[in-house]
């Protein structure tokens, strides 16, 4: 059989399972009924104009730079502006040496996807705590700022010394967060949290993998929790200063101890990755059903912690501690 002919339908199939969009998901996204994409994807019915328009910026959404000119482009400039071009030639085995000009996941369509339509429940500012990857139990705070930008959902943190910055991915509720140290030592790290279904996450509890500062240079992986203390501020600008002028208080704290006693008693099993002989406590792995995320809807049905830590690292006073506990509205600042 030879390649199917050169039509919208071809194209618009294409498009699909390159950016792993189901007909009933385009259906929804343009506001058509299912039955006319397929008609669409057959060749029997060619989109209205209006149409076009609203499929191409359904697909924007996925692949940012889509528009209606590109179903006019030849096929293979089509082809490549998808990414299919690479993944062809892997799959017909024909060797190239040619480096590509950048490999697009299929998982990078869904979180755009995810991010498009649910970026704001986890944008704002958090403490993380974990142990030390060094095995010797100390306690680490690190300060995390979450926020949006042109093209995606990025993320920056702080321990008072190890700056890491990087780009965020959200996948089936699962946030990733994949950064690299500014520091040589640090090199790349990915955080894989639990998320959450609601309006805010408030908790997030998963894994850190990176490597240590050893001799070695060890891969290591540690389990985290994170807790919300502030919500983003409006301002972009004033958002990212608040996040800088926290951080001579991050190397205080961490140059205080261990910050044992800033992490709420029943978040400390969570993050205990200290190796024992028993070899069933050193499984790094925190399954959904006893994760500790939690957003602010669940807030009000069960008794959520509230660490000093918040207190701590945002300077509140005294007084304005006793206005701090309702995580679920303004009060975070």
């Amino acid at each position: 059989m030879g390649d199917p002919p050169d039509c919208f339908g071809t194209r618009l199939d294409l498009a699909l399972r390159a950016l792993n969009i189901s007909r009933v998901q385009l259906a929804t996204l343009v506001g058509v009924h299912k039955s006319l994409v397929s008609r669409w994807l057959s060749s029997e019915v060619h989109p209205t104009t209006h149409n076009i328009a609203r499929i191409s910026n359904a697909l924007a959404k996925a692949k940012p730079g889509f528009n209606a000119i590109q179903w006019e482009r030849p096929l293979d400039e089509f082809r490549a502006f998808l990414g299919l071009d690479d993944a062809s030639r892997l799959q017909s085995g024909a060797p190239s040496n040619a480096a590509p000009e950048g490999i697009r996941l299929r998982s990078q369509a869904m979180s755009a996807q995810e991010i498009a339509a649910g970026s704001q429940k986890y944008t704002g500012l958090y403490a993380l705590f974990r142990r030390r990857f060094m095995n010797d139990g100390r306690f680490v705070l690190e300060l995390v700022r979450i926020y949006g930008g042109a093209g995606g959902l990025f993320w920056e943190s702080q321990d008072g010394g190890n700056p890491l910055l990087g780009t965020a991915m959200l996948i089936r509720n699962r946030l990733h967060l994949i950064g690299e140290g500014i520091s040589a030592k640090d090199g790349i790290t990915l955080h894989v949290l639990n998320g959450t279904g609601d309006r805010h996450a408030m908790v997030m509890d998963g894994m850190l993998v990176g490597i240590a500062g050893d001799r070695f240079s060890t891969p290591t992986a540690a389990k985290v929790v994170m807790l919300r203390i502030a919500h983003p501020l409006a301002e972009p600008e004033a958002d990212a200063q608040r996040f800088r002028d926290l951080i001579p208080r991050m190397a205080a704290l961490n140059n205080g101890g261990d910050n044992a006693e800033l992490v709420p008693e029943s978040y400390r099993h969570v993050i205990d990755n200290r190796t024992y002989a028993n070899p069933t406590d050193t499984v790094f792995r925190v399954c959904g059903e006893n994760s500790v995320s939690r957003s602010d809807f669940e807030n009000g049905h069960y008794e959520f912690v509230v660490p000093e830590v918040r207190e701590l690292i945002l300077g509140l006073s005294q007084g304005a501690r006793a206005n701090s506990s309702d995580y679920r509205g303004s009060a975070l600042g």
